[in-house]
């Protein structure tokens, strides 16, 4: 529950300087996807559970509230944590550093550790998987909260929840 909070209100919030300008295109590049979803794992291999915590489906987005059911808002299309991101990174208030390259799921990735002072007592450092094939993020995982994280799903896998 408590990384389900931490997506929603802080994401990827507080990286800066070198290397945030890949995050930043791909945080930008994912909030362009007509169809995106957020998914709760235990492990990075859990298979998803087909109750992502979020879904945007064009201009609209469902979250889950925790009790089986989702809310339907709108979507302005407006993120402010990449806004806050950007403005943290032409401050230098912190730092994203290239951790090398993996694997998540079958695709290739580069991976990112993000520290950052948004948000940084409650998530810790923020490590992101960005796929190489097109470049939008595919996993990421909170250092304070524990086993686990999230993953990012685009496309025709995303269905409207029920």
């Amino acid at each position: 529950m408590i990384r389900w909070l931490a997506v929603l209100v802080l994401g990827i919030a507080g990286a800066a300087q070198a290397n945030c300008g890949a995050v930043i295109e791909a945080l930008e590049r994912a909030m362009q996807q007509e169809r995106l979803a957020q998914d709760d794992i235990d492990s990075p291999d859990q298979p998803l559970t087909g109750r992502p915590m979020v879904v945007r489906i064009n201009k609209m987005s469902w979250i889950d509230t925790g009790t089986g059911q989702y809310e339907k808002h709108p979507d302005s299309g407006a993120n402010p944590i990449i806004s806050a991101l950007k403005r943290d990174a032409a401050k230098g208030a912190a730092k994203c550093e290239a951790i090398g390259a993996g694997n998540h799921r079958g695709q290739a990735s580069d991976k990112y550790r993000l520290d950052g002072s948004v948000g940084s007592s409650l998530t810790g450092r923020v490590t992101l998987w960005i796929s190489k094939a097109n470049g939008l993020p595919i996993y990421q995982e909170f250092e304070k909260l524990g086993a686990g994280g999230i993953a990012w799903v685009y496309g025709s896998a995303v269905k409207e929840p029920r």
